[in-house]
């Protein structure tokens, strides 16, 4: 079973949460609160405890980022990228701006 930690508030969290739905891909989200952060979460991702973080079978795969790119990777039965490699450099560089450039604004 895969599993999320999760912050509800978080919008990197939001991101990996909406690709898991999209991809109709069984998980637990486990809901984190960020203001009294466990000391596991900060095992699971050193230093800080960053989510959202990602554990199946073992392995554990912290950032948003990595975890859309895996999870892409592992189900592409419902593909979210284009399937040229233009195409999903154009759509990987869309997100990258919005982390970013804009995420940080918005915080």
């Amino acid at each position: 079973m895969l599993t999320i930690y999760d912050a509800p508030r978080c919008p990197y969290c939001a991101r990996v949460r909406i690709q898991l739905v999209e991809k109709d891909i069984e998980h637990e989200l486990v809901p984190l609160d960020l203001d009294e952060r466990p000391e596991f979460i900060k095992a699971l991702n050193p230093p800080s405890g960053r989510v959202p973080v990602l554990v199946e079978d073992g392995f554990i795969l912290p950032e948003s980022a990595v975890i859309m790119e895996y999870l892409e990777e592992t189900h592409p039965e419902t593909a979210l990228l284009p399937q040229d490699p233009v195409g999903r450099a154009r759509v990987r560089s869309i997100g990258q701006t919005i982390v970013a450039d804009m995420q940080p604004l918005q915080n």
